[in-house]
């Protein structure tokens, strides 16, 4: 449960910093809409990999989230 809060906080601050729709990131990160969603929804949590994606895209660092 703490890693799908943890998904749901990051992505809205990443929506929030970058002054993006979700529709954008998922552009952006080639992660499917669908996907980002339920992450909002807090359904599922961002895994390793999209994370990395996230990383790579936006240039945060996610170390701190997935310890």
């Amino acid at each position: 449960m703490e890693n799908i809060t943890k998904s749901n906080e990051l992505l809205k601050k990443i929506i929030n910093t970058q002054n993006l729709s979700l529709e954008e990131v998922a552009n952006k990160t080639n992660i499917p809409l669908k996907i980002l969603k339920k992450i909002l929804n807090k359904k599922v949590h961002i895994t390793y990999l999209m994370a990395t994606e996230f990383e790579k895209t936006f240039q945060i660092p996610l170390h701190k989230w997935f310890k």
